[in-house]
């Protein structure tokens, strides 16, 4: 025997949902199903899930991209002892740049206190 939500072609977990408002007059009923929210949440889930995967497969091809890049430009030698090697020039570099800033630091100092008269043409 069939129940009646059965019987109108509703699975069980798709049955209406009937509820009384009892904000409205006594005789409003408001209607809804389920499976409208279910299907709307469905489909967002299903675009969600292509956009993570599209995005995992760019992800996987940038990877792909950079071991390639690595294995071409470094030949034998690992990039621990490349970026090691990079390092003492950064190193060098940023302590240049510290003496320059030092010394366009006392110059402005000298200047301030009124002792930097020819302080333009070493600056330049």
């Amino acid at each position: 025997m069939k129940d009646s939500h059965s019987s109108l072609g509703f699975s069980p977990s798709f049955s209406p949902l009937l509820q009384l408002d009892a904000g409205a007059d006594e005789c409003s009923v408001h209607f809804s199903t389920k499976a409208a929210a279910l299907s709307r949440r469905l489909k967002a889930q299903k675009e969600e899930v292509a956009y993570l995967k599209a995005m995992q497969h760019g992800n996987q091809a940038v990877v792909e991209n950079l071991e390639q890049f690595l294995g071409s430009d470094l030949g034998d030698r690992r990039y621990e002892d490349m970026i090691k090697e990079n390092i003492v020039g950064i190193q060098e570099d940023h302590k240049s740049c510290i003496e320059v800033v030092e010394k366009a630091e006392d110059d402005l100092k000298k200047q301030l206190e009124g002792d930097g008269l020819g302080v333009f043409t070493g600056m330049q």
